[in-house]
């Protein structure tokens, strides 16, 4: 294969820009029987370091960028390249494209900080779904499967090695935030009314703002709990009255027992 030099120095960039015209930017379609792509697809524009063996074994037509003349130089040679083989994070060509039953060999192959690495990456822009990567497990489950094939499209497309594919899909992907769940509370002000009204009526005074806040937070605290799918809130006056009698114990039972004495004491008297 020989190489010319160009003359032109937009003369690269304009074939450059070319071949990146026919790129893709979504994952590729799945040739049926290779289960790579199809063999016609052309990828976008990597670029690679090439030794005089490699280029050699490669279709001109795969390659673009700086040329020379005469039989191949004993130096390395930059060029651009829109192929089908992968292309690693140091830039040389690597392997052919993955087939989607290497899903379980690479994550086997990985160990098991790469591999929570790996898919951590994934979950945390949305590729597990809305609620994430599920937690345990040995990170070899169907859903882990399913999922590297998945990104297994994605850097067949791109033409990079999982490695490379991933840095290049965290960088262009945001990360997946999960819609907050609105929880709604009691309004506080309703909360502070029951809460003065019942100890009115067993304690026969107003709590400090201090002590109604605390109570204020702790209801609050309750419902949400009930929201998340923990224990059920006890009802406002139910809470209110609890609150109350496990607080203000002894004094509750002082200013029951006097006003129970005022009763018995009027009926004696005639006066209840």
């Amino acid at each position: 294969m020989s190489f010319t030099e160009p003359t032109d120095p937009n003369e690269s960039a304009s074939v450059t820009a070319k071949a990146q015209s026919k790129g893709l930017s979504d994952i590729a379609p799945l040739d049926s029987k290779s289960g790579g792509l199809a063999p016609d697809i052309q990828l976008g524009v990597r670029q690679v370091t090439l030794t005089p063996q490699k280029l050699a074994t490669l279709p001109e037509i795969d390659v673009i960028g700086g040329r020379f003349q005469g039989p191949p130089t004993q130096r390395n040679i930059s060029a651009g390249y829109i192929g089908q083989e992968l292309v690693n994070k140091s830039g040389a060509i690597e392997r052919g494209q993955y087939q989607e039953d290497e899903a379980e060999s690479i994550l086997a192959r990985m160990t098991k900080a790469d591999r929570d690495i790996f898919q951590n990456a994934l979950a945390s822009r949305g590729l597990y779904g809305k609620n994430g990567r599920p937690l345990g497990g040995t990170g070899r489950g169907t859903e882990d499967i399913s999922v590297t094939k998945e990104f297994i499209r994605y850097a067949n497309g791109e033409g990079l090695t999982i490695e490379a594919a991933l840095d290049k899909f965290l960088a262009e992907t945001k990360p997946y935030v999960a819609p907050r769940k609105v929880i709604r509370t009691t309004a506080k002000q309703d909360i502070r009314s029951v809460l003065q009204k019942t100890t009115q009526e067993i304690l026969g005074r107003s709590l400090s703002p201090n002590e109604i806040e605390k109570f204020v937070k702790t209801y609050e605290r309750m419902e949400i709990t009930e929201a998340m799918g923990g224990v059920k809130a006890p009802r406002l006056d139910v809470a209110a009255e609890q609150q109350v009698q496990q607080q203000f114990g002894p004094e509750a039972q002082a200013v029951g027992a006097l006003g129970l004495f005022d009763i018995l004491d009027r009926k004696i008297k005639g006066q209840a």
